[in-house]
């Protein structure tokens, strides 16, 4: 319809007739009616009916579809106006890093255990495919931006250097320079969005830190 009304509108510029501009104002109307309800009919049969079978794709429309604007807006701390978006990132760092406490505690000395010690842990490779086969593909990418779906496809491929990884890890009780940062994500929780206050952090690891996770007992 939309390449009828667009081959009238050619017509109509060329020959200049009533007629033929009536037509194409006709078939103008036909083709904008037909797109509203084709997209009314993908909203309530399609995207709605996801809501119950895969509530991620409808969330995803909503969140494409949504008019507010997205990001961080300008912020306002001790009577300074931020726009630039390195120094909202700075102002909302400094925010989160003095509302975060590392409370120390000492070590208590405890008696002898009664119980055998745990023994030495070895990691299998057929449990670090299972682990990676598991992973779900729409999970966020970490620091190391190593995605999801690449993991678990290629799981049987890069399990056995993974499982080293993994091994060396436990063995020297440190982890690789990637596993020990996140990407922080600032989500507004209430009142004000100008107030830093009012931002709560969401931090993403990376992805094989938390499968290491689910192997270590």
């Amino acid at each position: 319809m939309q390449r009828k009304r667009n081959k009238s509108h050619k017509k109509a510029k060329q020959t200049g007739r009533n007629s033929d501009w009536e037509k194409f104002r006709q078939l103008r109307r036909q083709a904008s009616k037909a797109a509203a309800k084709s997209y009314s009919d993908y909203l309530n049969n399609h995207i709605g009916e996801s809501l119950k079978t895969n509530p991620k794709q409808f969330w995803s429309f909503m969140k494409v579809n949504k008019r507010e604007c997205i990001g961080i807006p300008t912020l306002q701390t001790n009577g300074q106006i931020i726009t630039n978006d390195r120094d909202k990132a700075n102002t909302l760092n400094n925010h989160f890093s003095s509302v975060f406490t590392q409370e120390i505690y000492p070590i208590p000395k405890l008696s002898p255990s009664v119980y055998s010690d745990i023994p030495f842990l070895e990691i299998g490779i057929d449990g670090v495919v299972k682990q990676l086969k598991n992973i779900k593909q729409n999970k966020a990418t970490g620091p190391d931006e190593l995605p999801a779906r690449v993991l678990k496809e290629t799981a049987a491929e890069i399990a056995p250097i993974i499982t080293h990884i993994f091994q060396q890890s436990y063995n020297t009780s440190k982890l690789p320079d990637d596993w020990l940062q996140a990407l922080v994500t600032p989500i507004h929780k209430k009142s004000l969005k100008s107030d830093p206050a009012n931002y709560r952090p969401i931090s993403l690891t990376c992805i094989l830190c938390k499968v290491m996770e689910h192997i270590i007992p």
